[in-house]
């Protein structure tokens, strides 16, 4: 029996530290990331900016096409006939002493005809062309711009939902906290009822509490777990992945950011410096420009060298390399002189000039927006810090509140309907301040965007 029962313990011991291990492998299985970890991995991984850095190889491969035109064209062909049957041709007989009104019939030609010929062009002047090129080097740097913007909006997305993923995750230890608050006073009220000195009333509001912060706690672990889906997908990380936040909401305002509550003014001219939407309409600016150039030397000339060569067999049989072979060949220019295109050229640089005004007005548009846009963030952003503010004395009243009337009802002292009514205001202030802190962390995030910063390290 003794045998048996160490065994039986041995097992045990075996199966535990098995349990241990596998909950420790689980544990460890889950990826750690801070908000600059998520952020880095989604430049990396997300599948929207993968498809956008392509633009800057097709950007380049542009690059290339338009060069290829100003580098030397050589082409060669080869047109080999044979004649079923030869062309015939009527001559005056005359010629040969016939009667006038004759005709003889004369075939000319051979069989086989073979007609080889190398043609190389050079570009020697186009206005157009050069444009051309200068316009397809900033399509690189256009795209390049583009990718830099594409980023800086991941990253603010990565933030925003990493700090909607750390406000769920808040929720659920508030919630957490709360229900072992409530079961711990549950088992002692249960406990004076049971000696006499409570009301059945008491446990049975109590009982109530408890089963709705239970509800309220799984719907919490559903929202919990929708907000970090929405943030792996973001990243473009596995949906099955296992995460955890390695950063706390409390750091995202651990400080006060003094830059935020400089001078409208400066915080403006900041904006206008460093958005790259201005810099991307100012490269769009320039493309209209070379645009309007292009059309206007499409006046000038354009000149091509061109050499042509050939060689030529004709036989009536194939023997190639028997029968020698006519060579010709030359040398030329072609000009291309512009003469009359009834004012078509004339149209199109009136429509490029009304575009360029057209676009003027709007990158004025643009600039104004960006001011307010910054007007309006820095606005928010004092607002949420005052909220923040008196939100966290409110909690801490509350708080304070919940407790001393817990403390009169544990004493005799107060009734249950107190408690009841305090710990609904402790609910109600403590959701207050979750959402005043992610307003405030949100607004911070919006303030560097508009700024152009793309500062979205808040520690």
């Amino acid at each position: 029996m003794s045998k048996l029962y160490g065994l039986l313990i041995g097992l045990l011991g075996i199966l535990v530290s098995i349990n241990i291990g596998y909950a420790q492998e689980s544990e460890t299985a889950k990826k750690s990331f801070s908000l600059e970890e998520a952020q880095a991995y989604a430049l990396k991984n997300n599948l929207n900016l993968k498809v956008n850095a392509y633009n800057i190889d097709a950007a380049k491969g542009q690059v290339t096409e338009i060069q290829a035109i100003g580098l030397p064209q050589v082409n060669g062909s080869v047109n080999v006939l044979h004649n079923l049957q030869l062309p015939v041709t009527l001559v005056p007989g005359i010629a040969f002493g016939q009667p006038d009104q004759e005709f003889v019939e004369l075939t000319f030609g051979t069989e086989n005809n073979i007609n080889a010929k190398i043609e190389a062009t050079q570009l020697l002047f186009d206005g157009s062309y050069f444009l051309g090129l200068k316009a397809a080097r900033l399509f690189v740097e256009r795209a390049k711009l583009q990718q830099v913007q594409t980023e800086l909006d991941m990253r603010a997305t990565i933030a925003e939902a990493y700090f909607g993923a750390l406000v769920a995750q808040e929720n659920v230890e508030i919630f957490e906290k709360n229900i072992e608050v409530i079961e711990k006073t549950l088992f002692e009220t249960t406990e004076i009822y049971k000696n006499g000195f409570a009301e059945k009333l008491d446990v049975d509001r109590l009982q109530l509490s408890l089963s709705n912060l239970k509800s309220q706690l799984d719907n919490a672990l559903r929202m919990q777990e929708l907000a970090e889906n929405l943030l792996k997908f973001q990243m473009g990380l596995d949906l099955e992945e296992a995460i955890e936040l390695s950063d706390k909401l409390d750091s995202f305002i651990a400080g006060v950011e003094d830059v935020f509550l400089n001078d409208p003014k400066i915080l403006q001219d900041k904006a206008m410096s460093n958005r790259i939407e201005l810099a991307l309409l100012d490269m769009q600016n320039t493309f209209r420009v070379l645009d309007i150039k292009q059309v206007r030397m499409q006046y000038f000339p354009s000149v091509v060298a061109f050499f042509q060569a050939q060689s030529s067999f004709q036989s009536n049989d194939f023997k190639i390399f028997d029968q020698s072979w006519i060579n010709s060949s030359a040398i030329g220019l072609s000009i291309n002189i512009p003469i009359f295109d009834g004012l078509q050229k004339k149209g199109q640089v009136q429509q490029r000039l009304i575009s360029q005004q057209q676009a003027f007005k709007q990158e004025a548009l643009v600039k104004e927006s960006i001011r307010l846009e910054v007007l309006q963030n820095q606005t928010g952003y004092i607002n949420a810090l005052d909220q923040i503010k008196y939100q966290k004395k409110n909690l801490a009243l509350a708080e304070e509140i919940y407790q001393t009337t817990l403390t009169k009802y544990k004493e005799g002292l107060g009734s249950s309907f107190e408690v009841t009514a305090a710990e609904g205001e402790l609910y109600k202030t403590q959701g207050q301040y979750l959402q005043a802190l992610y307003q405030l962390i949100l607004t911070k995030n919006s303030m560097s965007k508009s700024l152009g910063t793309g500062n979205y390290k808040y520690k």
